[in-house]
């Protein structure tokens, strides 16, 4: 009973954009696999749910392609159809009864066959790729156990996986018991904090071993379990040697790593050039080389502990609430690695790059917010540049306990891009339309060409004008930018002044008095906006520009051209 009060009182914490009959609190299952017959024998689903409505008399679930041999809702047989096809095909379950808002009821689904996607089964590996291979979308759960495949139904789950005993298996969660009954052995994984049905996994090969290490914090000794081929163990060692320091680095900035119940570990796939975060795994497919070449992999892949796993996003549409974020992480674990020296020229690569890239994959920019595709520039690097701007905006103290705050605020639970711009209100002290409008919700990034000019020259204080153009092309997308930036006066000593100005104009012209005359002038020298340009040096007056004069508008017989005649500044009349 105190889990489901539990999830109750979560669901309705989330916002109310779903049509969803019933809230999952549990599933339980049984998975009997046959890495022979790369298949699944008679296994079987128990989802437990709670009603969210009133007179509820049947549900709907995602499973796709497996072959239903019955369904029971609490223990009694039931009538079912399969609707639909692919990726889209539902099992449709007919209750017989009715139930009500906050009654709780089960639906057991007996199954086997062999999966289409999600679980690949395999007699030298077995593993959950729950990343769909059409589109990459996370709805590949639905392909080997049904559920509500939604990243905002959580629930706990407990898996009792039975093979063969020469398969070592890993799962989300933590080993409850490992039983042997001839040449078969069935583990038990419990996972005890919620969970996205995405985020299930398991994996099982033969000639693996665990390469064990620990991590204390608070009191708390929570095991870390690498588990990778044996050929690779001593590599393993070297690579992942640092995964206590990244754990203990991001808890001391967020707060304890949420899964501190189970473990923590990186499992070895093929060399597939990618990784991939699980609750409390992350599937490695690169290389265990003994190095720490993908040091910055292994933070960004256990960042995602935090958020994308304990804070997950609502929908796809927030889905840089996940990758924007551990991108971010990235910059901030180099920058600890390094002993607080390269945050700044992190940040720069990560901005530079979506700056090459802004346009991939689909030929134009869009917004981070709901984007046409999932992973690509925009919702890691331009995501993670979000968060960087705002750190500028906020200030340090102010945006890392922002982000502990928001952190806590949705831990195991779900999080919208509107949750975080309210929490980011908070600290802010004011309302930041402006900023995810321009940032999150728009697309594209501002082109600054500026100028700086001395008026007045022999006078004190100096009078430094200082102009600035955004000529990016705008349209309905991409607008004029609102930021705050930071002009950096250059003395002949090199010292550097730094003045902000507030820019929120195609054009902008700012008169700064200042006691020297700056060799130079830098617009945002420490790089804390995501933008290209910059202002043209420190020119002693201001530039004599020619002005265009139209003088004579001389209409012809033909419709189809007129004569324009103009003059500049010092030259002859003109036609065009």
């Amino acid at each position: 009973m105190i889990q489901v009060l539990f999830y109750s009182i979560v669901l309705f914490l989330q916002p109310a954009d779903t049509q969803r009959l019933f809230d999952t609190y549990k599933i339980t299952l049984n998975l009997d696999i046959d890495t022979e017959g790369d298949s699944l024998r008679s296994s079987s689903a128990e989802v437990m749910a709670i009603s969210l409505t009133e007179n509820l008399n049947y549900t709907d679930l995602n499973f796709v392609g497996l072959e239903v041999e019955s369904v029971l809702v609490n223990g009694t047989t039931s009538n079912f159809t399969r609707q639909d096809t692919g990726i889209n095909q539902i099992l449709h379950v007919e209750f017989g009864e009715s139930f009500f808002i906050g009654d709780t009821f089960s639906i057991t689904v007996h199954y086997h066959g062999q999966p289409e996607d999600g679980l690949h089964i395999s007699h030298n590996l077995t593993y959950v790729m729950n990343f769909v291979k059409d589109a990459w979308y996370p709805k590949g759960a639905r392909y080997w156990f049904p559920c509500f495949d939604e990243p905002y139904d959580k629930f706990l789950i407990d898996m009792n996986v039975t093979l063969d005993t020469a398969q070592l298996l890993v799962a989300t969660g933590h080993l409850v018991s490992v039983d042997t009954v001839g040449d078969k052995c069935t583990y038990h994984w419990k996972e005890e904090m919620p969970i996205a049905s995405y985020l299930v996994a398991l994996q099982a090969a033969p000639g693996y071993r665990i390469v064990p290490d620990t991590f204390s914090y608070n009191g708390y000794t929570i095991p870390i379990e690498h588990h990778v081929r044996l050929y690779d163990s001593l590599e393993a060692v070297s690579q992942f040697s640092n995964v206590p320091d990244i754990l203990g680095y991001f808890s001391d900035l967020f707060g304890i790593y949420p899964f501190y119940n189970d473990k923590f570990g990186f499992v070895q796939l093929g060399n597939w050039h990618y990784a991939i975060e699980y609750q409390t795994n992350v599937f490695w497919a690169l290389p265990v080389s003994g190095t720490h070449y993908y040091e910055y992999t292994v933070a960004h892949e256990t960042a995602h502990q935090w958020f994308g796993d304990a804070v997950t996003p609502f929908t796809t549409k927030d889905v840089w609430l996940s990758e924007g974020f551990a991108t971010y992480c990235e910059a901030l674990y180099d920058d600890h690695w390094e002993q607080g020296t390269s945050y700044r020229a992190y940040m720069r690569g990560i901005m530079d790059y979506y700056l090459r890239n802004e346009d991939v994959p689909v030929g134009h920019p869009f917004p981070i917010y709901d984007p046409p595709d999932l992973w690509n520039p925009t919702t890691y690097e331009k995501g993670a540049s979000v968060l960087h701007m705002l750190r500028y905006i906020l200030g340090d103290s102010l945006f890392f306990e922002m982000l502990r705050d928001y952190y806590n605020s949705f831990k195991y639970q779900n999080a919208t891009t509107y949750d975080f711009k309210a929490k980011a209100e908070e600290y802010y002290g004011g309302n930041l339309d402006w900023f995810f409008d321009e940032w999150v919700f728009k697309a594209g990034h501002p082109v600054y060409e500026g100028r700086a000019y001395l008026i007045e020259p022999n006078t004190t204080p100096h009078k430094l004008v200082v102009e600035i153009e955004q000529v990016q092309e705008t349209d309905t997308l991409i607008p004029i930018f609102k930021m705050p930036l930071e002009i950096g006066l250059i003395k002949s000593d090199s010292e550097t002044t730094i003045v902000t100005i507030w820019d929120s104009l195609s054009f902008q012209s700012e008169t700064l008095e200042v006691s020297f005359v700056p060799i130079n002038v830098v617009l945002d020298p420490n790089s804390w906006v995501l933008k290209e340009g910059g202002i043209q040096g420190v020119l002693e007056q201001k530039p004599k520009e020619e002005a265009l004069h139209w003088t004579t508008v001389r209409p012809t017989i033909s419709r189809d051209h007129f004569q324009l005649w103009w003059s500049l500044a010092n030259s002859e009349n003109c036609l065009l």
